[in-house]
């Protein structure tokens, strides 16, 4: 969970549980794979308690988070490295090969 700070910002965020793409819950408490739909969160409590309801969906999300990002008028961008990172998707791509 990330510490509160004055002006904080939140989004929770998951992972599919049947294609493991990242997604954010927006402000109709649908998940979608678009940062920029995510519902921004700036009171903790309201944030906590969105994240709570989403990890009782573990039929459709898994491994809920909250995390911290920044927002502007035009773009909402996560805070850290690691999120960045995720957001953007593998940085490799997989192939199956025959054995």
């Amino acid at each position: 969970m990330v510490k509160n700070k004055k002006d904080q910002q939140w989004v929770v965020t998951a992972n599919d549980l049947l294609t493991g793409e990242v997604v954010y819950l927006d402000s109709k408490q649908h998940w979608t794979r678009d940062l920029q739909q995510a519902d921004i969160l700036v009171c903790h409590s309201i944030a906590a308690m969105r994240l709570e309801s989403a990890t009782l969906r573990s039929d459709i999300v898994v491994g809920a988070e909250l995390i911290a990002v920044i927002a502007s008028k035009n773009t909402v961008v996560p805070e850290t490295l690691r999120e960045r990172l995720r957001n953007r998707g593998p940085s490799v791509v997989y192939q199956m090969t025959a054995n």
